[in-house]
């Protein structure tokens, strides 16, 4: 299944009844050009073995397991579980895993060291909460919301990842809007270097990449 099809996309998500909270930013990752400007700022090889947290419908899953040796897919909601079952059952170097990456034992889970780390985390504040339709509201709260702030699963991930991740490693993170600069002050708080900003196809600033060690 092609799942980088936006149509093909939609028709999956609207089978499993999942939705993006667009008015907030969270879109899907669709865009071949930011698709391409993440894999490529990893700089992955074969012999990669790459932990995704929060894989959505599982497109950015797909073009990694492509270039890697293998990807482990941790995802907490069960209905994205069962649609990533879906779209990435040709890809016979993709685990799915359903767990809460913050909670769990990471390299237990990856069985191998891990050399990239790609998150897509929830990142809306829960003071925007009256920003969202109606619709999305029914989606489980742990799917949508990050604390007051709506960054605070992904500041818990860059203070984990050093554990885990191998000499030189990445991290890959996508962001709400309006998160990026002080995502990449922390990140150089906690020790990172190289870190990159990157633009989604609207011009927003939804992607930061960094290294460690």
């Amino acid at each position: 299944m092609n799942v980088a099809d936006p149509r093909a996309l939609r028709e999956v998500l609207r089978r499993h009844g999942v939705r993006a909270a667009t008015s907030l930013g969270q879109r899907f990752l669709v865009d071949r050009a930011v698709l391409s400007a993440i894999v490529d700022a990893a700089e992955l090889s074969p012999d990669d073995d790459v932990l995704e947290v929060g894989p959505g419908p599982g497109v950015l899953t797909a073009a990694l397991a492509a270039r890697v040796r293998s990807v482990t897919a941790v995802e907490v909601d069960p209905r994205m579980v069962a649609l990533l079952e879906e779209t990435l059952a040709e890809h016979e170097n993709v685990r799915i895993v359903q767990a809460d990456a913050l909670k769990v034992d990471l390299l237990g889970i990856a069985g191998r060291p891990i050399t990239r780390i790609v998150a897509n985390l929830p990142y809306v504040s829960m003071q925007d909460r009256h920003l969202l339709a109606r619709e999305v509201l029914h989606d489980p709260e742990v799917a949508l919301f990050a604390g007051e702030k709506g960054d605070e699963l992904i500041r818990k991930l860059i203070e984990q990842a050093p554990a885990h991740l191998s000499s030189n490693g990445v991290l890959a993170l996508e962001i709400g809007l309006n998160q990026s600069e002080g995502l990449a002050e922390f990140l150089r708080q906690k020790n990172y270097h190289d870190i990159e900003l990157k633009k989604d196809y609207a011009g927003i600033a939804r992607f930061l990449v960094a290294r460690y060690g």
